[in-house]
């Protein structure tokens, strides 16, 4: 038995950047967690063919708890190379004082950032020990409370939770629960949709929330067939935009959720629309292009400008293909977000405000997701292949469809990524 060195989430060059450009503040606008608490659970080791986890739970004793099917990554790598499945993987623990809530998932969503980690292209800020179980956006039934999670779940309870800053240990059959990112699920809301609700949802959410999205305003969404894309037109609608239109090669779907014109971006480039071009938008919100958008967007006049109102919200900052690997990688980002930051404030006469979406989800926003899921008046969009089956052939599938959206354009030779959310279900 030989266990494996546990390894720091942030490189010391990570955590100064980290500090110095966002203080107390995370990359996702949530407080920035010490050192210590970045470490991802340590003590696992290799004993024969059987993968067990001695101290992801706190206890010695781990080997000792009931088996589990889960999805292990086993290092850095295409989902062919790098992932592996095990019946005979230990149950997570529930330690008393943990103040955590064990369940039984039911479904479990996949999420761009759960391909970059695995992928190892953020390394320097996501650095897991191997092997893990990947994913964290799911739907389960509570089996087991400790301490102050009873006051707000109850055996029996179904529950959907998301993460804060890791994202791991959702691939399994069970997983502990942090009450303070995860709510109930509402009853006409499926394990499935609630799953594919975790965590996108609430980013569109974010985003149109800080993109000021209000009556009367013309709205671009790019890549509004995506996960966060498919939420945030519908959400802008919502809020009262006169006209939302989406770059999309899904002409049905986008029209389904009322997009008002639906851009095939494999035909037409957005910025030499003509309609934009005659009468500028008030907002764009970039879910998929990055910088590239940015450039298009204050050098071709279809978005107004910061004096008139005119706002570009970031999701995506810089590449969608972003790495992570070298502090000076990460030194450009952050550098190029400043200045877009500062300048737009400065030029707004000339050029629309700039503004980058940092903050995560939280229970408020994933309350206000699912209650407006409940009452009818958000659609849950799956990818035609959803959900998945929890299989190893199932995950793989899943993790090769995410990551067609950071691999290279679409085009007739490269087929799209996925439109609406990828889920995998683990259990009826």
């Amino acid at each position: 038995m030989h266990a494996l060195p546990s390894q720091p989430v942030l490189a010391p060059a990570a955590e100064f950047l980290r500090r110095k450009y966002l203080g107390s503040r995370g990359f996702f606008g949530t407080k920035a967690p010490s050192r210590k608490a970045l470490r991802y659970p340590r003590g696992t080791c290799v004993q024969r063919d059987r993968l067990t986890l001695l101290a992801s739970t706190g206890s010695a004793q781990a080997s000792t708890q009931p088996d589990m099917k889960c999805i292990l990554a086993k290092s850095f790598g295409q989902p062919e190379e790098a992932l592996a499945i095990s019946d005979e993987y230990p149950r997570p623990r529930l330690e008393p004082g943990s103040a955590k809530a064990l369940v039984k998932v039911h479904a479990c969503s996949l999420s761009p950032g759960d391909w970059r980690t695995l992928s190892g292209s953020v390394d320097l800020v996501r650095k897991p020990p191997f092997p893990y179980i990947p994913c964290y956006d799911i739907c389960g039934t509570v089996e087991e409370v400790d301490g102050a999670a009873a006051n707000k779940f109850k055996v029996g309870d179904v529950v959907v939770a998301t993460w804060d800053f890791a994202a791991l240990g959702g691939l399994a059959e069970y997983a502990l629960v942090d009450p303070s990112m995860a709510v109930l699920k509402p009853r006409n809301v499926t394990h499935v949709e609630a799953a594919a609700l975790a965590n996108s949802a609430s980013h569109a959410l974010l985003s149109v929330q800080a993109a000021d999205v209000k009556s009367g305003d013309r709205v671009l969404v790019l890549g509004g067939s995506g996960a966060v894309g498919t939420v945030a037109v519908q959400l802008a609608k919502k809020r009262g935009a006169s006209f939302v239109a989406c770059t999309s090669t899904d002409h049905a779907l986008a029209r389904t959720l009322g997009v008002d014109q639906v851009i095939n971006y494999r035909k037409q480039a957005w910025w030499k629309d003509s309609g934009f071009v005659a009468k500028p938008l008030d907002v764009i919100i970039d879910c998929a292009e990055g910088l590239p958008a940015w450039q298009h967007a204050i050098g071709s006049g279809v978005l107004k400008s910061g004096a008139k109102g005119g706002r570009f919200l970031a999701l995506t900052m810089a590449n969608p293909n972003q790495h992570f690997k070298k502090w000076w990688q990460m030194v450009g980002w952050i550098s190029g977000v400043l200045w877009r930051l500062v300048w737009t404030r400065v030029a707004f006469l000339f050029v629309p405000k700039f503004v980058p979406k940092l903050s995560s989800a939280t229970t408020e926003t994933l309350s206000e997701i699912l209650a407006l899921a409940e009452a009818g008046e958000l659609k849950t969009v799956l990818d035609p292949s959803s959900p998945f089956p929890f299989t190893l052939q199932g995950v793989i599938s899943a993790f090769q469809l995410q990551a067609k959206t950071h691999s290279q354009p679409e085009s007739d030779e490269h087929p799209a990524g996925p439109h609406g959310k990828i889920v995998v279900q683990i259990c009826s």
